[in-house]
């Protein structure tokens, strides 16, 4: 089986350090000179936050934070429809831009990955991030602080498997098909319980027969 490196196959990148971009409006804040404050220009955006992403690869938008910038800032920096965008802190999780998600900017705790190779499928590089071994090789090279950081120059030394195009979208939709099995379940699973529920409490209440 042939594998490549990710650094390879797509470019990785870190985000904005958003504290530099908006550095001159606190210095002028911090100054308390008000004035200059409401006349500057300002440019509004939705930056993602490490809460943004969860663990199924989902991008919550109640979780990302307005960003008012001084400048316009460059597209790189931006989320672009097919970005993979990866948690730069364990647990390591990652989404997938989607057109409606286009356009938020990009922090310094997370990495963007664009492929440029036609070898690998985004859906499938993206779920090959997500599986637990992936974390855990790119855990043992974290960088030590409260929260476990990592190193992008890890993220693009894992070895992605390169499978056929046919090949890989099989995986991804049988990856598709049993997390739908997998909601299904835990939403049964949740009605179950609170039908258990209304049964013991219609039998402490004495309004069943035992």
């Amino acid at each position: 089986m042939k594998y490549e490196k990710l650094n390879r196959i797509a470019d990785i990148q870190t985000g904005l350090v958003l504290a530099r971009k908006g550095a001159k409006q606190l210095e002028l804040i911090k100054e308390d000179i008000s004035q200059q404050v409401s006349l500057l220009d300002t440019i509004e955006y939705k930056a993602i936050t490490l809460k943004s992403i969860d663990r199924l690869g989902n991008i919550d938008l109640n979780e990302v934070n307005t960003f008012q910038s001084s400048e316009e800032l460059p597209a790189k920096y931006l989320t672009q429809e097919n970005d993979i965008i990866v948690r730069l802190f364990t647990p390591v999780y990652s989404c997938i831009i989607k057109r409606e998600h286009a356009g938020l900017v990009i922090p310094s705790q997370c990495a963007v990955i664009r492929i440029y190779s036609n070898e690998i499928l985004t859906e499938f590089l993206h779920l090959y991030l997500m599986q637990g071994n992936i974390e855990q090789q790119l855990a043992k090279n974290e960088i030590s602080t409260q929260l476990r950081s990592i190193r992008t120059s890890c993220i693009g030394e894992v070895k992605i498997p390169v499978y056929s195009s046919k090949k890989q979208q099989k995986i991804v939709n049988i990856s598709k098909l049993l997390l739908k099995k997998e909601q299904l379940l835990n939403e049964l699973s949740q009605q179950q319980s609170i039908y258990n529920k209304a049964i013991i409490k219609s039998l402490i209440q004495n309004k069943m027969e035992i």
